[in-house]
């Protein structure tokens, strides 16, 4: 998981970067944390983030302005502010924003907000499988019982039904 903080608070930017990398340790999840501390920093970037803590108000720009601009270019990036400002809440439901964190942040807090985003992420994440007939099947993880690799072959065996590739998955 790729995951940008953008945060001007250098304490708040490093125990939010704690918080998130202690947890996704804790569930053995990959991951690599970027603290970008202006919107100008951020743009720079070329890296395409899985999830953004981002800060409503950064030296150079606003939170929101940022999530626009992401949502324009059909970024998919998983949005989570943070902020000292609670009466941004309801202007952050225009750019689908999963949580909004009133700082201080906690560990708590960070840990209920990452449980929920995993639950969702399995529960709407799909993988493609190729199959031998040439087809492609799409499941959701929660469907997938098992996967199993002979030789050249690949079975995946779901809830109902199995599938053998020939394909890298």
């Amino acid at each position: 998981m790729k995951i940008a903080i953008c945060e001007d608070d250098p304490f708040m930017a490093e125990t939010l970067k704690e918080y998130v990398k202690e947890f996704l340790d804790s569930k053995e999840l990959l991951h690599t944390i970027e603290w970008f501390d202006t919107a100008a920093k951020f743009y720079s970037s070329t890296e395409t983030f899985d999830l953004i803590f981002l800060d409503y108000e950064l030296p150079d720009s606003n939170g929101m302005e940022i999530a626009k601009n992401l949502r324009k270019t059909n970024n998919k990036s998983t949005i989570i502010f943070t902020t000292s400002f609670s009466e941004y809440v309801f202007q952050s439901f225009e750019v689908n924003t999963f949580r909004y964190l009133v700082k201080p942040v906690t560990r708590e807090d960070v840990e209920t907000t990452m449980t929920a985003l995993i639950n969702n992420f399995e529960q709407y994440a799909k993988v493609d499988i190729p199959t031998e007939g040439g087809e492609t099947v799409f499941a959701s993880l929660p469907e997938i019982m098992y996967i199993e690799s002979n030789g050249r072959y690949t079975t995946v065996r779901l809830n109902s039904t199995s599938y053998v590739s020939t394909k890298a998955l």
